[in-house]
């Protein structure tokens, strides 16, 4: 239970935050992503979110590191 609490700690940390974005249009521009560049729609969610926010992506998978590459954003190799 104290390793629980500990990470729930950390987690309240983070400096998160609810992406304001309206729905509909996310998720038009998510499913345009993900035929275009032939992603998943998880990785096309990334793709459309770096490109909204002007935010770098760190991706393994090949496929959205060039889909991001493609779009202008730039990735951080980890």
């Amino acid at each position: 239970m104290a390793q629980v609490r500990s990470v729930l700690r950390r987690i309240g940390a983070l400096p998160i935050s609810v992406d304001p974005a309206r729905v509909d249009h996310a998720f038009e521009q998510v499913l345009s992503f993900a035929r275009q560049q032939q992603l998943t729609e998880y990785d096309a969610a990334y793709l459309e979110l770096a490109l909204r926010e002007s935010l770098p992506l760190a991706p393994l998978d090949n496929r959205l590191q060039r889909a991001a590459r493609n779009a202008g954003i730039a990735v951080v190799k980890i």
